[in-house]
């Protein structure tokens, strides 16, 4: 499943979509920026995603420069590795049960790598960032881990996490309604969007933020999941801006339900997990609406994002299966006029336990 990843300032992912399923579905589908169909044989990943009796599931993931793809599965309280050519994951954080210890989890929502290998990990219900070195079997907690709270020590739920070009952490901190920065391992963090506690739809406000992406100038995008909308923020700046939905929750192509996660590709198009509209979404730069890449034919509840260097698109999702699709030409949406190529989808089983 694993495609090399450039890696842009900041750290954060670049120009690779992976696209991961909360509900009753748990698999990838690969989307290739080409002529020609994806053999669905192409590859398999058996890698035990445990989907459990409730609706958590496996939400982030995150592949790294050697197209090693990670996935937070939250359900199984561990972070699983899948490289290139495995057919199963690894477990590289977690995977010692549910609690707070050193060397657990606590349904783990998001994940991130560093240039050194560093994995960090939103360690949800433990209301902290773990950091896992490679081949550690234990993490650090680098921000939070004070128990759930409001304070500037204090993170409640947090779900994406990103790292910037300076090396700080850029947290959503959910039940805060708020963005946080914070350097690794230092004792308290520093709001940068959001006002502490409060829920709202201003431009200085956020409900639930999720998932999180750094594009190559700095700016940071926002799954503002309970607002229905995407938001750009930069640095600096007291409010941000909708760059995606914004028209309340809804299945229109200017709407969005819940979004989950966002990823911005090297044109400045916007793609999103229409979490509630169990879609694929990708918005054009400037423009009204979104168009469809995926419907609820294809996925169930998706959740993580992530594009690899060559354009091609993962998704998470359960049914299971390998299918390949072809989609339309990228300068037939008028995202990419100077874009040439055909989206071509493959299901990649991640295995559900």
């Amino acid at each position: 499943m694993g495609q090399p990843i450039s890696q842009m300032a900041g750290s954060c992912p670049s120009n690779a979509l992976s696209i991961e399923s909360q509900g009753s579905n748990h698999r990838s589908i690969q989307w290739y920026r080409n002529d020609t169909l994806v053999q669905t044989d192409h590859l398999n990943f058996q890698g035990g995603v445990h989907r459990g009796s409730t609706n958590y599931g496996a939400k982030g993931t995150f592949i790294d420069s050697y197209g090693n793809v990670y996935v937070a599965d939250t359900e199984s309280d561990q972070v699983l590795r899948f490289t290139s050519a495995s057919q199963s994951g690894t477990v590289v954080a977690g995977g010692n049960g549910r609690g707070s210890g050193a060397h657990q989890l606590n349904r783990p929502s998001s994940v991130f790598v560093d240039s050194r290998g560093i994995l960090y990990v939103s360690d949800q219900y433990n209301h902290r960032i773990v950091a896992w070195a490679p081949g550690a079997t234990a993490g650090m907690v680098v921000a939070g881990g004070n128990g759930p709270g409001s304070s500037d020590y204090q993170l409640n739920e947090p779900y994406g996490v990103c790292m910037n070009a300076q090396g700080q952490l850029i947290i959503s901190d959910q039940q805060n309604h708020r963005i946080v920065r914070w350097t690794p391992g230092a004792y308290t963090g520093t709001r940068i969007l959001g006002i502490t506690g409060l829920a709202g739809m201003a431009p200085d406000m956020l409900n639930l933020p999720a998932g999180l992406f750094l594009d190559s100038k700095g700016a940071l995008y926002i799954a503002d999941r309970n607002n229905h909308r995407i938001q750009r923020w930069v640095s600096g700046s007291l409010f941000s801006q909708t760059v995606a939905g914004g028209n309340g929750g809804g299945s229109q192509l200017n709407q969005l339900t819940n979004p989950s996660d966002v990823f911005i590709d090297p044109y400045g198009a916007v793609y999103v997990s229409d979490y509630g509209n169990h879609r694929v979404v990708m918005w054009g730069n400037g423009i009204a609406e979104g168009q469809q890449l995926l419907g609820s034919n294809l996925v169930n509840s998706p959740r993580g994002i992530h594009m690899d260097n060559l354009g091609n698109i993962y998704v998470m999702d359960g049914w299971a299966t390998l299918r390949s699709y072809n989609k339309e030409a990228l300068s037939d949406k008028k995202f990419f006029p100077s874009a040439g190529g055909r989206y071509t989808a493959k299901a990649l089983s991640i295995g559900v336990a």
